[in-house]
């Protein structure tokens, strides 16, 4: 009979619960895709989950449609960016392919913001990105990690340097696209796309923080036209007549 060393009997028990772990772990692949407008659209997908973990998220209590997007905001505010909100999330369970989605909306000035340049009649929109440093531990009811969703380690590079590249859509708009995919160590792919607005311009990139000029909408452009400003001052001046006229004659009365 081969007696082990107790040290190396716990180096072996330890091992083999990391690797059991682990394996739970690299079994999933994470997709993101980040749409921007006046908001920002995010779509999560968790892939490639086998039967247990796949299971286990399927308890609502264990994780549901507002614990990443939670995640998220409370992370964001301890970095003192108080102005992020999430709205409309919603959970999808594809049994089939043992995968799950979830999506929300992300708001606030602290996350997209923008301010109108009068001088070229553009809006020009900064885009913070710095949200997506998260780590999410999900526990089973009885104490053990399930899986864990590491944003943190998958997409830490500066979207800077992510790859920069365009695409178009089925409506023939064309969007600029910034993606990064993480495959070590692991073949699993995790991948990560913010896609802007179609329409935006003159796209700069500084660290996680996102710069692009939009032309005005068709509101706006009415709104902010010349034409609409005299018409406007035409009015008010025959109003103001007209109530004077109006004056005039009730005190002839």
């Amino acid at each position: 009979m081969v007696h082990l060393n107790p040290k190396w009997l716990a180096v072996i028990i330890i091992f083999v619960l990391s690797s059991s772990e682990m394996s739970w772990i690299t079994q999933a692949s994470l997709k993101v895709d980040a749409y921007i407008d006046d908001w920002v659209r995010i779509v999560i997908k968790l892939e490639n989950l086998n039967s247990t973990v796949y299971s286990a998220l399927t308890v609502p209590q264990i994780f549901n449609e507002t614990t990443i997007p939670e995640t998220i905001a409370k992370e964001f505010k301890k970095k003192g960016f108080k102005r992020i909100y999430y709205h409309l999330s919603n959970i999808k369970y594809d049994p089939v392919s043992l995968s799950i989605e979830v999506s929300f909306y992300l708001t606030g000035l602290d996350v997209l913001s923008f301010e109108f340049d009068k001088s070229t009649m553009t809006r020009i929109y900064r885009l913070n990105t710095d949200w997506r440093y998260i780590s999410i531990d999900i526990i089973s009811m009885d104490g053990k990690k399930v899986l864990n969703i590491n944003f943190r380690r998958y997409f830490k590079a500066f979207v800077e340097e992510w790859n920069r590249t365009e695409f178009t859509d089925e409506a023939g708009n064309v969007h600029t696209v910034f993606i990064y995919s993480y495959t070590e160590p692991s073949a699993v792919r995790n991948t990560f796309k913010i896609i802007l607005s179609p329409g935006a311009e003159n796209v700069e990139c500084i660290g996680d923080m996102i710069f692009y000029r939009m032309s005005p909408s068709l509101i706006e452009n009415v709104i902010l036209s010349p034409i609409i400003t005299i018409l406007g001052m035409v009015l008010l001046v025959n109003l103001a007549f007209a109530l004077n006229q109006m004056r005039k004659e009730e005190k002839k009365g």
